[in-house]
């Protein structure tokens, strides 16, 4: 008898460890989504600074203003 007695309570830790897998596994899972979310939203904020940078960039540099050049004059009308 002691060995069935033995065996059933082998059987239900084996349960009860079971059941605590099944916890760990799921923030296992949880986990693994935040990490993708936080993933993604890193790297669209990269993406949007990088167009924000860009933005300022051109703002704080304007293109050069070409030189204009006063007209040929014409002949005669001096």
């Amino acid at each position: 008898m002691k060995v069935e007695e033995r065996a059933q309570e082998i059987l239900g830790e084996l349960s009860r460890l079971r059941g605590d897998f099944a916890k760990i596994q799921e923030n296992f899972r949880v986990l693994g989504r935040h990490l993708a979310n936080a993933s993604g939203s890193y790297s669209e904020t990269e993406r949007t600074m990088t167009k924000l940078d860009a933005k300022l960039t051109q703002i704080e540099q304007p293109p050069p203003q070409k030189e204009i050049t006063p007209p040929p004059s014409l002949p005669g009308l001096d």
